[in-house]
Order: structure tokens, then sequence, then C-alpha cells
């Protein structure tokens, strides 16, 4: 159960990453992640037609407290 795993103790030593993945209208993946220095770059691919179904993606990251300070997100289209 997910409430089992992020309960007062996890969050004592580690943050969840809330990212909007604001502009992808379709089927997406996560495809690359690196964080350093603070700065966590998330590159998403969208892979499948468009959809106008104004669905809202959100990427969620557990990380280590205090590791991330700004976010860069890329996005890729593989239908070109």
């Amino acid at each position: 159960d997910t409430c089992q795993i992020y309960d007062e103790g996890w969050f004592s030593s580690h943050d969840l990453l809330l990212i909007p993945a604001d502009g992808v209208t379709g089927p997406c993946a996560v495809t690359d992640l690196a964080i350093a220095d603070g700065v966590c770059e998330v590159t998403i691919t969208i892979d499948g037609e468009e959809t106008e179904n104004l669905t809202n993606y959100h990427i969620l990251l557990p990380v280590e407290k205090g590791s991330v300070t700004d976010t860069v997100i890329y996005i890729s289209d593989t239908n070109g």
C-alpha cells in the first residue's frame, strides 16, 4: 500500500517531487532522468496519437530531502 511506504518516517529524509508535464497530450513515458547539482532534468517521450481529452500529466519522483532545487523538462515527440 502506497500510504505505508510514504509515511512520516520516509518524509523525514525524502521529498516527493511533483512535476507537472505541461504540453504533453498523448501517451508518454519518462525516458531519461538525471539529478546533478540540485537540478533535476527529465525527458518525456510522447509515443502515440495526441489526445484532446484535457489530460494533465504529472511525474512523481522520490528524491533525497533537499537534493533538488530546480527542474528542467525536455519533451521528445516520436510522432514527428
